[in-house]
């Protein structure tokens, strides 16, 4: 196996998969810095012709000229020095050298007269939008104060060069077991071509093609998909570096559709190890977001991720252990970083690593994961439709939106348990299969309320946000349930709860809205959906909430202020989802 000079060892995890020493290139913290480090340019010192040097330049003039009568007055050396041609009395040679020295001193005069160069790189770094730096394929590679927040050369994934990673090797060690970053000495020229994915080349080719973007966690929320249509050249002048008052991240483009309606498909040639062995459909995703950028924690079926430029930082969790702060975009990344991982436990932190570009990182399917992109970075993601395990059959199964009302309709007429009762009895048996999975006790205590034991719910739920105080939705769902239990106090204690651990939360602030709005409290409501708006400028929905409640809570003028924000920002379109 080829060697790339740095080697780690660590300790092995308690998580199935992460075992094993690892290896390491350079990191991408040290790569970004790389990037960012200025050329060297001249300094006085360097331009020793120009100081105490000059002093010593003339003596040695001087004494040249000395020299040179000394050895027309040796009559013994006649013969083997033959008399020099003079100009006014001075000899050629020491004409010869005056015009050098003179040139020289003219040079330094020069060089002290012109104005010192500054630092681009060093600015670049520190800017934002449009000035930043571009770095190979015109993309923009990370502020330097970004990178000391978010950047990270923490790796405890394997990373391997593909040359040494053979089909049979990759069977019996990474597939449906454990992930590992594979990187190519060529780069990402060795599976694809760089030059059909840079800024100018997509825009060029691509630039009037419908796309999908949002935000990391409307994201997941909708499977997968952006939910804000616009033409690639419209999200990359104005979405990418859209931070909204910075109060969110950028957007980002996760569309499904681009990769297979475009040339590009034609582009992408993996090693044949990442090809599965099973007969699903596979789904293609192409990724393009700047700095901050990303997706939160989710899982789905086997799939591998390239990237071709920018980093991305990677953030795992193996299949029996849900995420702290849970799933369901409780926590966008960069809040999750934030708010969550500092406090974490050392055995509750995730694998981690940052993604170089050319490196494609392969996941096992069900793997939780949540990404932050550093720079602007360009990525395509190969994704199987359906997984081949058991667990992961029965997981993708009963983790569907509307699982109560797919069931229904599935069994419904083949059999007399109702719909309620069968994922109830599924859900007691994937628990006690993964008894650390919060997200599978979650999803039980939704049965057992749906089928009415409320006892039985209420005690699991609270094992829940014991095991993880975090769980953003588990607080959500349970307080849902205290409210049409009519246990008003302690619905909204509950939702308090969540949005002490994260005060940005949408879900959070909707459902507190709506709670305070159902109790009468409309001065209250207004308050936090004001705090929505904030958050969601370019949604409808929190703006009518809002007037909604303005108008209940008797402010006639803030109202139709209101609807008029709504109708000005429709006709401009800045608008663009519900």
């Amino acid at each position: 196996m080829k060697s790339d000079g740095l080697h780690h060892d660590r300790k092995p995890s308690k998580a199935t998969y992460m075992v094993g020493s690892f290896r390491r290139r350079q990191s991408a913290v040290d790569v970004l810095h790389s990037m960012s480090t200025p050329p060297k340019t001249p300094t006085r010192r360097s331009l020793s012709l120009c100081g105490e040097d000059n002093v010593k330049l003339k003596a040695q003039t001087t004494n040249a000229k000395n020299d040179s009568e000394f050895i027309q007055t040796k009559k013994h050396i006649g013969p083997l020095f033959p008399k020099e041609r003079t100009i006014g009395g001075i000899s050629l040679t020491n004409i010869k050298f005056i015009c050098i020295v003179l040139s020289v001193l003219l040079a330094c005069l020069l060089v002290q007269k012109m104005p010192v160069s500054k630092d681009h790189t060093t600015e670049s770094n520190n800017a934002t939008g449009a000035n930043m730096k571009h770095i190979p394929g015109d993309w923009r590679p990370a502020d330097t104060a970004t990178l000391k927040k978010y950047g990270s050369n923490k790796c405890n994934i394997d990373r391997v060069n593909a040359d040494d990673l053979t089909e049979e090797k990759f069977e019996l060690i990474y597939r449906l077991k454990k992930p590992v970053i594979v990187y190519f000495d060529n780069g990402a020229a060795a599976w694809t071509d760089p030059s059909l994915w840079t800024l100018s080349s997509l825009r060029a080719s691509y630039g009037d093609l419908v796309v999908g973007s949002g935000r990391a966690d409307d994201i997941v929320k909708n499977g997968g998909n952006g939910d804000i249509k616009t033409t690639l050249n419209k999200f990359i002048e104005l979405f990418m570096d859209d931070k909204s008052n910075n109060v969110a991240e950028p957007f980002y483009l996760f569309d499904r559709n681009f990769y297979k309606s475009t040339e590009l498909q034609h582009s992408i040639k993996p090693p044949p190890y990442f090809k599965s062995q099973t007969t699903s459909k596979e789904d293609a995703i192409v990724f393009l977001g700047s700095s901050l950028s990303g997706v939160t924690f989710h899982q789905h079926a086997d799939t591998w991720n390239g990237v071709i430029f920018g980093h991305k930082r990677w953030f795992l969790y193996p299949p029996d252990q849900t995420p702290p702060g849970g799933v369901l975009a409780g926590f966008v990344p960069t809040d999750w970083y934030t708010m969550v991982y500092p406090s974490l436990h050392p055995e509750d932190k995730p694998m981690e690593c940052m993604q170089n570009p050319g490196e494609i990182l392969y996941l096992p399917e069900y793997t939780y994961h949540s990404t932050i992109n550093l720079g602007d970075t360009v990525a395509v993601g190969i994704q199987k439709l359906l997984p081949v395990t058991q667990y992961g059959r029965t997981h993708h199964s009963m983790m569907r939106p509307g699982v109560f009302k797919i069931l229904k309709d599935e069994y419904g007429t083949t059999t007399s348990d109702p719909p309620t009762s069968i994922a109830l009895i599924t859900f007691l048996k994937l628990v006690a299969e993964k008894p650390d999975n919060t997200e599978l006790k979650y999803k039980l205590a939704g049965a057992y309320a749906k089928v009415g034991r409320m006892e039985e719910a209420r005690e699991t739920y609270n094992k829940v946000l014991e095991m993880d105080p975090y769980f953003i939705h588990a607080y959500l769902d349970f307080a849902t349930m205290l409210y049409k239990m009519k246990e008003f106090k302690e619905a909204e204690k509950n939702l308090l709860a969540a949005l002490k651990f994260n005060p940005k939360s949408m879900e959070a602030l909707h459902n507190y809205g709506l709670l305070l709005t159902n109790l009468g409290r409309f001065k209250e409501a207004t308050g936090t959906f004001k705090k929505m708006v904030a958050l969601r400028p370019w949604k409808k929905g929190p703006r009518e909430l809002l007037a909604y409640a303005q108008g209940r809570a008797g402010d006639v003028k803030g109202q139709q202020a209101t609807k008029n924000t709504i109708e000005q920002l429709e006709r401009s379109g800045k608008i663009y989802t519900q």
